[in-house]
């Protein structure tokens, strides 16, 4: 009797270790894009990193031009990067919450 629990409780911690270690990780970025005059660029910050991108004069017209972000993003999707969220301040900037599974 004693040699069965043992046994499944060995089963029982194995089982455990085995989910934990399924667990899928991964890493998280927030690129933000501010398309206000004169200060037009693309933030992306990452866990450990900020990196600013400052727009060009042709990205930065129309005003407010959504694709300058898109093109990021699509770049950043190549890399294995998904968006999984996105909210905007007043027209003022859009955040786009990133994520991709770490190796």
């Amino acid at each position: 009797m004693n040699k069965i629990k043992t046994t499944l409780l060995a089963l029982l911690l194995l089982l455990c270790t085995n989910l934990l270690m399924a667990q899928t990780k991964y890493e998280h970025a927030v690129l933000k894009y501010i398309p206000v005059l004169g200060v037009s660029k693309i933030i992306i910050s990452y866990a450990n990193d900020t990196k600013i991108i400052d727009l060009t004069k042709e990205d930065k017209k129309p005003d407010f031009n959504e694709s300058v972000a898109q093109k990021q993003l699509n770049k950043m999707s190549e890399d294995g990067w998904e968006v999984y969220n996105t909210t905007n301040s007043n027209l003022e900037s859009s955040f786009y919450y990133l994520k991709r599974r770490k190796d």
